[in-house]
């Protein structure tokens, strides 16, 4: 059975002569941070949850489409060698299906892990993923929503066939990294992917990173003003998406480098629906490919429209299930 989410229980009185009332409130911040946040389940810890889909296509093909599979264990090694076995499948009466959050940021980020590593990579010029490490030189660490490797920095993993980055236990640093932010504060996500792109390590406990990440995106979303959600069930205000902020930074530029019109290395587009296109192009050479290899591979592209597209419709789809964003 699901458990509630934590409250702090406060008592409410005027004086000693006043009979005294309880009241649940949120907790104080230190006490939930201390004690790992707000964790629970329920529609109160929606963002949070996790359903079932149907696999796309792309990976159903694979693995023999949406036949029947004996066991857990033959699904797995299934995946394995078609070279997505770090996906989240489970069976269900025999068919897999994918486990995806209903956190409109993770579901969307892991679509583009898999673009990646399906229709570009194809198990041979790189690999890609949502759930990637890295450590910096003050020795905390950032969690960037795409890493990105090129072929000549994996393997083979033996018996499956599958590419992943060699030492991938030690966390190597990846050649690309993509951050997505959907908070509308100027601050959010900017942090993380200066750090990354200044003060990483070639691997955890490594040497600083004298050239990788050689390339990093950040996305963040632009909001209206906010007005009132008619028939929220969850917080009572909402912002709707105007537009995206798309920030291009080479190895040792920040975000403030990118908004400077006088630095010509990093680069920043303001994007809105209808208006002139951008691209988030991941070139051979920024994954370490060169020469023939990198003709026969061509370029990683996503289109800010595609972008912006599919960011909005994770956006409204929330608020018409009454969740505040």
């Amino acid at each position: 059975m699901a458990t509630e989410a934590m409250r702090f229980v406060e008592k409410r009185g005027g004086n000693d002569s006043e009979d005294e009332s309880e009241e649940l409130v949120d907790l104080p911040l230190e006490i939930a941070t201390l004690i790992g946040g707000e964790k629970g389940g329920g529609n109160d810890s929606e963002d949070e949850c996790e359903e079932l889909v149907d696999l796309p296509l792309e990976i159903a093909t694979l693995i023999g489409g949406d036949r029947v599979h004996k066991s857990e264990d033959a699904l797995q090694k299934a995946l394995e060698e078609a070279g997505v076995g770090d996906l989240r499948v489970v069976l269900v009466d025999g068919k897999p299906r994918l486990v995806m959050p209903s956190d409109q940021h993770n579901a969307f980020t892991s679509a583009y892990v898999l673009n990646f590593a399906l229709k570009w990579g194809k198990n041979k010029w790189g690999f890609s993923s949502g759930t990637h490490k890295t450590h910096l030189q003050n020795g905390s660490s950032r969690d960037p929503d795409i890493s990105c490797w090129g072929y000549h920095r994996c393997s083979k993993k033996p018996g499956t066939g599958r590419l992943e980055p060699i030492n991938l236990g030690d966390s190597p640093m990846p050649d690309v990294v993509v951050q997505f932010s959907w908070q509308n504060k100027k601050m959010c996500e900017e942090g993380a992917v200066d750090d990354v792109m200044n003060r990483g390590l070639e691997d955890d406990q490594g040497a600083p990173s004298m050239i990788r990440p050689t390339l990093g995106y950040l996305i963040k979303a632009r909001f209206s003003k906010k007005r009132t959600l008619v028939g929220a069930i969850k917080g009572s205000k909402t912002q709707d998406m105007e537009g995206l902020d798309m920030h291009r930074l080479p190895h040792g530029t920040t975000i403030a480098d990118a908004c400077d019109p006088t630095n010509s290395d990093a680069e920043h587009w303001r994007c809105v629906a209808g208006g002139p296109e951008a691209v988030i192009a991941i070139k051979p050479q920024d994954l370490g490919i060169t020469g023939v290899w990198a003709v026969l591979c061509g370029e990683h592209k996503i289109k800010s429209s595609d972008l912006f597209g599919e960011m909005q419709g994770h956006h409204t789809r929330r608020q018409s299930r009454g969740l505040a964003t």
